[in-house]
């Protein structure tokens, strides 16, 4: 499989042919924000021509809080800092492609692919940063892949993660970095 590489402003021209079926996902790929670093890193997969995004992520940092009530009133209390998996999607084209199945049956895609790819980065610098977890918020159309292939666990009513009203539909999901190579 190919590398993941960082998005740059000379790649940005093939984000107009990038569709994931998910046009909020798609229009943030060929977006500035997608390029602007204060708002995450964003990394892709191209195919070996170079000519199309076969999927890509963006990621930042972020916490997780435990929620408490304390003489009636809520108040948040740091669990851990956070990477946060802002975006992470695969091209139509290329999605449901399997890439090989383990010896015990599991079934790896391109989503697992990148998903893993995103993690290594997130391994990579977690003890430079102070990272705990790793949160996302999942599309229905993505749920099965984080929670059923790869042991990501619903966010539980007591933790706290500042969200976006792009998020509103989606499906907190944790894992702790500790768990990483755990699984795999």
């Amino acid at each position: 499989m190919n590398q993941i590489e960082k998005y740059t402003n000379e790649l940005r021209p093939l984000s107009s042919k990038f569709s994931s079926g998910n046009i909020a996902i798609d229009n943030f790929l060929s977006s500035d924000d997608a390029l602007d670093k204060t708002i995450g890193i964003t990394y892709v997969l191209l195919d070996e021509e170079r000519t199309r995004i076969i999927g890509y992520f963006n990621i930042s940092v972020s916490r997780i809080d435990e929620v408490r009530l304390q003489n009636g009133e809520v108040t948040y209390h740091p669990l851990g800092g956070a990477a946060k998996i802002n975006y992470l999607a695969v091209d139509s084209e290329f999605q449901h492609q399997l890439l090989y199945q383990t010896n015990n049956g599991d079934k790896k895609y391109i989503g697992d692919y990148l998903l893993g790819q995103c993690e290594q980065k997130i391994w990579d610098i977690h003890n430079d940063i102070g990272i705990a977890f790793i949160y996302l918020s999942s599309t229905k159309e993505g749920y099965h892949m984080y929670r059923d292939r790869n042991f990501y666990e619903d966010l539980e009513d007591d933790m706290n993660v500042a969200k976006n009203d792009k998020d509103l539909t989606c499906k907190d999901l944790y894992k702790y970095i500790d768990d990483l190579y755990y699984y795999n």
